[in-house]
């Protein structure tokens, strides 16, 4: 919790990428991990978006403080 990252990819169904893109969960964006018990809880530009696990699953993010090698 309170963990802060950058969407790096986001590998679900076009429909469920779509909608998140629409919310503001795109590459290049900056989450924060709000809570996890039933569903992660993110924090997305001031919005907060709950994601099942096999959502969750597909989006790949870089902590925040390091690059890509």
């Amino acid at each position: 919790m309170g963990s802060e990252a950058t969407v790096v990819a986001i590998e679900c169904g076009e429909l469920e990428a779509c909608r998140l893109r629409a919310l503001g969960l795109y590459e290049g964006a900056q989450v924060s991990v709000v809570g996890k018990r039933h569903c992660l809880l993110v924090d997305v530009n001031g919005t907060r978006l709950a994601l099942g696990a096999d959502l969750a699953e597909g989006i790949t993010v870089r902590p925040q403080g390091r690059s890509v090698s």
